[in-house]
Order: C-alpha cells, then structure tokens, then sequence
C-alpha cells in the first residue's frame, strides 16, 4: 500500500507535523523523522509504520504510527523538539491529529496582534494551547504573527481573537470584527458555513474570503448554480497572494431595487455552497519535471486527454506542479493515468 494511501486508510494512527525544516535531503529528513517519533523518550511515540513526506505542503510531513495509542501519546506531548547531530539548530515541531480538513491547508498568514498589548509572548503561548494545529512565529517588534495551518483551524483561531479581542473595549466597540486582523492577510470562514462576513457597508455590500480550490472548482462545474445564488448581486473576486484563499466582494447591483436582504440571502447561499462543496472536494498534487516538459502547450494536451475521462476534476497547472481538485475517488483515478500516460508522479 503506498504511503498516502496508507494515511487515509487509519487516520487515526496518523499525526500531521509542520515546521519540518528544509536542512536536509528528503530522504535523510524522513530518516530524521521516524528517529525522532520512534523515540519514547524524546516524542514519547513509538515504533513508526510510514512517514510521507514531503507532502504538497511545504514543511508538513505525515506520521502513521503501528499503534493508535503511540499516535495519542504523541499529541498529548506538550511540545515536540526535534534534536540531531546533523542540525545546527533544535527545531520546534507542530504536532496535530490528521484529518481531511488538512488538504485545505493555509500556508501563510499574518495576524497583527497590537490590539492586545505588549505581552505577545503570553498571549501566544495562550493561542497555542487553544489552537494546537496551528503554527506561530511571532515578530514582537511588528507585534504581529505568522501561521499557518488547516483552513478551518484557522478560521477557529480568527473567532477566538476577535472574542478575546471584544473583551478588551466597551461593547459598543466590538461590532467591527475585523480589529485584530485589520490590514492582515488572514483567511476567515465559518466552520459551519465555509465562509463569514468580514465587513460589512451600510448593508450594500459583504466582503468574504474562501478557499480557492473550492471557488474555482465551483466557478469551473456549477456556474449557473452560482449564478442563480447571486441573483441580483454583483461578485468581484480576487486572489489573496499566498494564502490559499480568494476575497469576495458582493454588492447589490445598481438600479435593481434589491434590498440589504437581498445581499444578506445570496451571501447566505453562497456560504451554503462553498461548505457543502468545501466537504465533498480533495486536493491533490502531480509534480512534474519542467525540463521533461518544457512544451507547456503539449502537457496541457495530455491534461485535457485524461480530463476527458474524468471531466468532474478540475487541474491547474502551477509552477513545476499540477494541482488537482474534485472528489477523492475521481482525482486518484486522474492521478493514476497521469502516471501512466505521462508518465508523472502524485505527491
């Protein structure tokens, strides 16, 4: 069985680890990996069944232990260091189970923390116990963070600053839910939605951000749907370099007579559809050799033969990489004939 296959079939022998530094070969970092996690006095782990990595995120690496039991203990760890000879430095480990929500994965963000004082060192520690999948590096001097982590991790984390963060104001000031992360790139969604409103003009427009795989997958297969949720509502959209998400502005179009309520239901619909189509998608990734393929028109040909035969995926082909979305069965098949026909290798 190979290695992510070997990661979905027990999640639950499987832990997600982030901030794996990029100091060796792949290889020897695996080696380096399953040393640490087999370790019961540095990882408090045990014997260690498979380590994928690297994955089509960059520094995440996923761990499948024998046993269940060695993967709870892992977590229960309050901080994992990973210590070698070969490093010049330790290196803090992020440690969280696995589970699907981590293929819609943020790879950077910023929050800007100023709003809650000078002490970001313990509120930090604070959000890291209450946020455990995601990773921080904080910047004191900026008082800001970077993270990174599972979209719907993230947007967790989003809610819970903006209650810390109406904590500290009269509550008549806690109506703008942007303070914490005002001029901050920072992916915001509901969980039960897939999306929330970020700000919001006299009840004329909503400002959103949701995952781009899943917009793009949308705009690509269910247009008239979406059309038909934003009935008399005009969408401008743009991509939010570097997080993974793309920003929604909807306003009620002019000369149309529609009301905020009308704004309130086409933005209600769309959140409906990004979460149920959020739930239903996969992401996956093909790397390819650009010196094998330096005629981008040919591989793009050879991605249109094997989407004739699985037309309900969506590719995108990206620097080095393809990127490949729709639900889980149809992209492994998509995957699968790449490899034969192109002779391409999945991530």
């Amino acid at each position: 069985m190979g290695s992510m296959a070997t990661v979905m079939a027990d999640s639950r022998r499987t832990v997600v680890v982030s901030g794996v530094p990029a100091v060796l070969e792949f290889s020897r970092m695996v080696d380096k990996l399953i040393i640490h996690f087999q370790s019961r006095r540095r990882s408090h782990g045990g014997d260690v069944e498979v380590v994928k990595y690297p994955t089509d995120m960059g520094g995440v690496a996923f761990v499948t232990f024998d046993k269940a039991e060695d993967a709870k203990r892992v977590l229960r760890k309050e901080q994992q260091i990973m210590m070698d000879e070969e490093f010049t430095q330790d290196y803090v480990l992020t440690v969280f189970p696995f589970s699907t929500d981590v293929f819609l994965y943020v790879a950077g963000a910023t929050v800007d923390l100023s709003v809650f004082g000078s002490d970001q060192a313990s509120l930090i520690k604070s959000l890291q116990s209450a946020h455990r999948s995601i990773r921080f590096q904080a910047s004191p001097q900026q008082r800001k963070a970077s993270i990174e982590g599972p979209f719907s991790a993230v947007s967790a984390l989003k809610e819970d600053l903006i209650r810390r963060a109406s904590h500290l104001r009269p509550s008549s000031q806690t109506a703008d839910p942007g303070s914490p992360m005002r001029n901050s790139k920072f992916p915001q969604n509901d969980l039960r939605k897939g999306s929330t409103p970020s700000t919001s003009n006299a009840g004329t427009s909503e400002d959103i951000l949701v995952d781009i795989h899943t917009f793009k997958y949308i705009e690509k297969f269910h247009k008239t749907e979406l059309d038909r949720c934003l009935k008399d509502v005009d969408m401008t959209t743009k991509e939010v370099e570097g997080a993974g998400v793309m920003e929604i502005l909807l306003s009620v179009k002019k000369q149309s007579g529609a009301s905020s309520r009308t704004l309130k239901d086409a933005l209600e619909n769309l959140e409906n559809m990004i979460f149920l189509w959020q739930s239903k998608l996969r992401v996956h990734v093909i790397n390819y050799n650009k010196s094998a393929f330096f005629d981008k028109q040919k591989l793009i040909e050879m991605c249109n033969h094997v989407n004739d035969w699985y037309n309900n995926v969506l590719y995108l082909l990206e620097n080095s990489c393809i990127k490949v979305i729709g639900p889980l069965a149809n992209i492994l098949l998509f995957i699968n004939s790449c490899s034969i026909l192109i002779g391409l290798s999945p991530t």
